[in-house]
């Protein structure tokens, strides 16, 4: 098992069922470089159904790309290979007994999954705009002073 903290993970199988209250799941099983491994689940309800699609997306599987066809899913290589990062934390299990569990799956950059990614020139685009207005509400910044000025 994983211990609390980010891990840079990759993907060694995925497969549907069902939790023990019979609610729909995907299973998704990972390991890290060190060998460590462990799990992280998803659900289908209405409440939880964003985070797995974006869980999904951080290992490149899109959902309506896919047209929605979880079965490619259940136990066949479509996610195995694919990285992310694993962000494991500790809760107390049923019986109050700490336990460390896979919370969520980022992308590898350690953004959070946009629904769509600013090109390198929108970018600049909206940083120069967000800096005028910076300026305009806080004034210039100060100029920096360097401590090593050569002589």
């Amino acid at each position: 098992m994983f211990s609390e903290g980010t891990h840079k993970v990759h993907v060694t199988g995925s497969a549907m069922g069902t939790t023990g209250t019979g609610k729909e799941q995907i299973a998704i099983s990972l390991t890290n470089d060190a060998g460590e491994s462990g799990a992280w689940y998803g659900f289908f309800t209405a409440k939880a159904i964003g985070i797995t699609e974006r869980a999904l997306q951080a290992l490149g599987w899109d959902m309506e790309e896919h047209q929605y066809n979880f079965a490619l899913l259940n136990g066949t290589p479509a996610l195995i290979g694919a990285e992310c990062l694993a962000v494991c934390e500790t809760e107390p299990d049923q019986n109050g007994n700490p336990r460390t569990k896979v919370s969520w799956l980022n992308p590898l950059d350690g953004g959070a999954a946009l629904k769509e990614k600013m090109s390198d020139e929108q970018a600049a685009i909206f940083s120069s705009t967000l800096r005028k207005r910076f300026i305009a509400e806080r004034g210039a910044p100060k100029p920096k002073v360097a401590d090593d000025l050569p002589i």
